[in-house]
């Protein structure tokens, strides 16, 4: 594996094996109203798409799309992205998820 210790960067090489994953973001955001401010930070995650529900989602995949889910008063309660995760030495972003140990 190559090394990524640097003072400064060194140059990413994407894996080869690619999978997918929906990873929670932004925690410190839980707690707070969908403002403008919220959304200003949601542009951080540079999301193809945004989607603001109760609860509600529909199925289907969008590598990138940021998913805030909020109470009956627009506080945040978590947000998620959908994301594309390297896959080497796994068998599926599934796996990694349930290895990881960090998510229920």
């Amino acid at each position: 594996m190559k090394d990524y210790h640097s003072t400064h960067m060194v140059t990413y090489e994407s894996p080869e094996a690619i999978s997918s994953d929906v990873l929670e973001v932004l925690p410190f955001l839980k707690g707070r109203s969908w403002d403008q401010l919220a959304l200003n930070y949601v542009h951080s995650l540079q999301p193809s798409s945004i989607r603001v529900t109760r609860g509600e989602c529909k199925t289907d995949w969008r590598s990138w799309r940021v998913t805030v889910f909020v109470n009956e008063h627009d506080v945040i309660l978590k947000i998620e992205q959908e994301a594309d995760v390297g896959c080497i030495g796994y068998a599926s972003g599934y796996d990694m998820h349930l290895m990881s140990g960090l998510f229920e």
